[in-house]
This record gives C-alpha cells, sequence and structure tokens, in this order.
C-alpha cells in the first residue's frame, strides 16, 4: 500500500531541532520577530534577492504587515516562511523561507535564513542545517538546497561548508551571486 504524502501547503509540519522549534510564522511573532528585522548586525546577511524590501523594519506594526504577506503566499502556494523559535525563551528569533523550483533537471530548494545576529554561531547555524538535512528533502520533495551567504558571513559559510554546501558556480540556478548549493541526490 502506497502512503500519499501530505503537502507542506496541506498542512505545515513543525519541526523540533535541539535548540529551536520551527513552525510556520504567525502574526503574534511580530513584536518577537522586531528584534531580528530591526537589528543592524543581521540585516546585511538577510537575502532580499528578487523582492521588493530589505527587509530593515522599524516597527511591530510593519513587521505584522511582512508576517500577514507571508501568510498570504503561504496560502497561495508561494513558499513557507518558518518562524525559528527558540526554546529556552519561547520567542521567535528569526525565519526560514523555503520554496522549490525545478533547474536543471532537478528540484532545488531555495532557502532564505535571518536570524537575529547573536544567533549567527556555530552551534546555532549547525542546528538548522541539521534540521534541513532531516526534514525537508522529503517533506519538500527537493534533491538539494540552495542558499545565500555574502562573503562577509564567514560562519555561516564555514556552516554551509562543513554540513556540505559548496559555492553555486551555475548562473542558470540563479542570476544573483553569493549562493551555496547541497545535493542530496
Amino acid at each position: 500500500m502506497k502512503i500519499l504524502k501530505v503537502s507542506p501547503f496541506d498542512e505545515c509540519p513543525i519541526y523540533e531541532s535541539q535548540h529551536f522549534i520551527f513552525r510556520l510564522v504567525e502574526e503574534t511573532d511580530a513584536k518577537n520577530l522586531l528584534s531580528c528585522y530591526s537589528d543592524p548586525r543581521s540585516a546585511p546577511l538577510f537575502n532580499s534577492d528578487n523582492c521588493n524590501s530589505n527587509f530593515i523594519f522599524h516597527t511591530a506594526e510593519d513587521v505584522l504587515k511582512l508576517i500577514q504577506f507571508w501568510i498570504m503566499e503561504y496560502n497561495n502556494r508561494g513558499y513557507v516562511r518558518f518562524s525559528v523559535v527558540d526554546k529556552k525563551i519561547n520567542q521567535a528569533i528569526g525565519t526560514i523561507e523555503i520554496f522549490s523550483i525545478d533547474k536543471t533537471n532537478e528540484s532545488l530548494g531555495f532557502l532564505r535564513l535571518d536570524l537575529a545576529s547573536k544567533y549567527e554561531t556555530p552551534s546555532h547555524l549547525d542546528d538548522i542545517f541539521y534540521m534541513f538535512d532531516c526534514y525537508f528533502k522529503d517533506d519538500f520533495e527537493i534533491d538539494g538546497i540552495v542558499t545565500k551567504a555574502i562573503p562577509k558571513a564567514t560562519i555561516r559559510i564555514n556552516t554551509l561548508a562543513k554540513k556540505g554546501y559548496y559555492p553555486l558556480r551555475d548562473s542558470t540556478i540563479t542570476s544573483y551571486g553569493d549562493y551555496h548549493i547541497k545535493r542530496w541526490s
């Protein structure tokens, strides 16, 4: 008997790692996410490629509007935006966006990871990228993940390399720079 898999757009999964819970972003996250999206040390690491915003906000109301947009995109099956919830303080400290595209005969997940700067550490990033390896391949039916890491994001780049990511040189996948890719197959 074949078990039919539920799409993440029909039932959004909730994941858990050592430090974090990953769940669909909620409007009630706006106040806590403001600390991430108003953090001048975090902002340069955000991936705003192909977006209408640089994701730098100064009020919880502006973050709430952004969350409402993300929820609309989720309902329209565009992408999933997860809140990254620190288990110790039970607060959203960042977000993850994932969507898949079919490029070069493979399905790739494009990943945006926005974190408050104090979480941009080897242990926290290792924990987050480990979760991707455990769940995203099967749940999002992708052959690999593509994510941005600008050159000054050395901690993120080192974590990506440790996890098997390498710099993307193929402009048929994206025309933007500073991307890294990991293929599972």
